[in-house]
């Protein structure tokens, strides 16, 4: 049985049974200023009207039709099997970081993760999530909720690299207070189905929330990823701006809506989706969408789709590149500032590699 199907790439997403999953890690150079538990334990002690209220789907009617659908999160809710709750009450140095490993694979090939990640008020904090690993046939399903408090500041980088026999769905909340400030980098190079849904609340005035969603869609992968701004407080900014490539048979669309509801004066939202095309045929869309009931905002959107310009490959060529060379420096280019982010060296010298390989074919 089926539970889902999405009519712009052609996909169905099957009813996969959930099982145990054991393959999650955690690490952290500040642990004396966080709260990490297995969501299991957290669920226990934790609210139930809160709990509800994360995981009910209260859209207003022009935000209807975004998200990954009822059947999707249901879905999740009856058969998840793994996640976290993260709570960092204390600002962390410049150069700590907590990361969250998820590996899939042969005895860990089914994942339904729910995690909560609370950020403090006054607090400033690194956090990096991966997923890895899997094989033909591997699922995964993952519900994010995130609080910012006031004038807290979130880096936040999450790496999706599940093998390109995958399946990837994910639906993220971000709720931002008063003040508060988010640098999200979703890095997104694996799985050969990946839906994905993210929405931004700016329910304080005076936040800023910046978005940067790299992407690598090849051979014949199909993406789906949609980034929801919804502003609600005075004197805010949004950003969306995502980069990356398409090439060989691969099919990509990009959804960016930016909400400027009423009472968010003086507040900006903005959306952009630059794709490089590496070859003739490749189906990319993105659909830029702006709803405004205020005045005194402003809204834009911008998308192209472009592929690699022929005088920077002969200036590369002429230094000593092959072509294939010269194509994987230009387009790695867009990815390196989010992969800089990275802390650990480890996981960010793979990611390195794997892009290389993959533009290498």
């Amino acid at each position: 049985m089926n539970i889902a199907k999405y009519k712009r790439i052609r996909v169905e997403i099957p009813d996969v049974a959930t099982k145990p999953f054991h393959a999650v890690s955690f690490h952290s150079s500040a642990e004396d200023k966080l709260v990490y538990k297995d969501i299991h334990q957290y669920l226990e002690s934790a609210d139930s009207e809160y709990i509800d209220g994360i995981l009910e789907v209260n859209k207003a009617t022009r935000q209807k039709n975004t998200g990954l659908g009822r059947s999707v999160r249901q879905d999740f809710i009856d058969k998840k099997n793994s996640g976290f709750y993260l709570s960092i009450e204390q600002s962390t140095g410049e150069d700590d970081y907590t990361s969250i490993n998820y590996v899939l694979g042969e005895e860990n090939d089914v994942l339904y993760d729910m995690n909560i990640i609370d950020i403090a008020d006054d607090v400033k904090a690194n956090v990096v999530i991966n997923y890895e690993g899997g094989q033909r046939g591997s699922f995964r399903s993952g519900f994010y909720h995130v609080n910012l408090g006031s004038n807290s500041e979130l880096n936040l980088i999450k790496v999706q690299n599940l093998d390109d026999d995958a399946t990837n769905l994910e639906t993220i909340t971000f709720v931002a207070g008063e003040k508060s400030k988010l640098n999200y980098y979703p890095v997104e190079i694996g799985s050969g189905i990946s839906l994905t849904s993210s929405s931004t609340y700016q329910i304080g005035d005076w936040t800023e929330i910046s978005i940067f969603p790299l992407f690598l869609v090849d051979e014949t992968k199909k993406a789906d990823y949609e980034q929801n701004l919804i502003i609600n407080g005075k004197n805010s900014l949004g950003i969306i701006n995502a980069k990356g490539c398409v090439k060989d048979k691969g099919t990509k669309v990009f959804r960016g809506n930016v909400f400027l509801n009423r009472g968010c004066k003086r507040s900006i939202g903005r959306f952009s989706d630059k794709s490089i095309i590496m070859n003739p045929g490749i189906k990319a869309h993105t659909i830029p969408t702006i709803f405004c009931d205020e005045d005194d905002v402003i809204g834009e959107h911008a998308g192209s789709f472009e592929p690699l310009k022929n005088s920077e490959l002969y200036y590369l060529m002429n230094r000593g590149f092959d072509k294939k060379e010269a194509r994987k420096v230009l387009v790695k280019s867009s990815f390196m500032p989010a992969l800089n982010m990275i802390k650990n060296d480890e996981l960010r010298e793979k990611l390195i590699y794997q892009i290389d390989q993959k533009l290498l074919k």
